[in-house]
């Protein structure tokens, strides 16, 4: 029986040395007469010399000779997942034919279950035995799996979510989080937020700045209690105290009805009938 070379993958490039005896002595002697090696496949009759190199006497050693098989010379011979045997088809050793001699034989890819998807690439496995993992071949993307522990690094970035988000624990956004115009009106769809996805707290802050803003919309009023023409002092003549007893001003109040919060000058007629207060 021919020894075994191993289990390689196609396209690659197989080595291997083998010994001639002289049939009288048992000296190594000399492959002679033209040899040639020829690869047969799995159990077909058909024999290949692509890619196959022989050299006898390799490195002048009387009786050494050495093959090399280039798989690449013919992906459909050497195709993964067949074995292959060596054999010379041709040659002489003292002028006794050994043509019938198998030399060696090996497989492409039918011996084992796991393998690279590209030759020569190895597996890296840690000293406790685990093996690394590549997040853009892991199978079965759709299904949930439980990453528990798993934190990703404050200098990591997620450039898309196609999906929903669960839930954000607490401080996991910040001012700092969005980019000046990163939310903006093409950003959220329209009815994508409703009062139930807003707090009380929420509620309350939209309509105190509501309240606050200027009506030539400048800005903002700069305390609640400044006489700028904003929608809340616009509101307070409708619902607070006005007093115009002086006759010379009408006076708005704030909401406790004992502060002046703005004024209006205000012109009298005597044949005008006087109200002199309201609220």
């Amino acid at each position: 029986m021919s020894k075994y070379l191993g289990d390689y993958a196609a396209t690659g490039i197989i080595d291997f040395k083998f010994t001639t005896f002289r049939p009288t002595t048992g000296a190594t002697f000399t492959l002679a007469g033209s040899p040639v090696i020829s690869v047969y496949k799995d159990n077909s009759t058909t024999q290949s010399v692509a890619g196959v190199t022989l050299t006898a006497d390799f490195d002048s050693v009387t009786g050494l000779n050495h093959v090399r098989i280039d798989t690449s010379a013919d992906g459909t011979f050497y195709a993964n997942g067949s074995s292959f045997e060596c054999v010379i088809t041709t040659g002489t050793v003292d002028g006794v034919s050994v043509a019938g001699s198998c030399v060696g034989r090996f497989t492409l890819r039918n011996q084992a279950s796991l393998y690279s998807t590209v030759s020569g690439r190895t597996l890296d496995v840690s000293t406790g035995g685990e093996a690394g993992l590549d997040w853009g071949n892991v199978g079965s993307q759709t299904t949930t799996v439980g990453l528990t522990a798993t934190t990703i690094a404050t200098s990591q970035q997620i450039t898309s979510v196609s999906g929903s988000i669960g839930s954000i624990g607490a401080g996991g956004i910040t001012s700092s989080t969005f980019a000046s115009g990163a939310i903006d009106s093409t950003a959220i769809a329209t009815g994508a937020i409703t009062s139930s996805e807003l707090a009380s707290s929420a509620l309350a802050a939209i309509a105190d700045a509501t309240l606050a803003r200027k009506l030539d919309s400048s800005g903002n009023e700069t305390s609640t209690t400044a006489s700028e023409r904003t929608v809340r002092n616009a509101l307070r003549i409708l619902r607070n105290k006005v007093d115009a007893s002086s006759g010379t001003a009408l006076n708005v109040y704030d909401e406790a009805d004992t502060t002046i919060i703005w004024s209006m000058a205000i012109v009298t007629s005597s044949g005008a009938y006087p109200i002199t207060k309201v609220g």
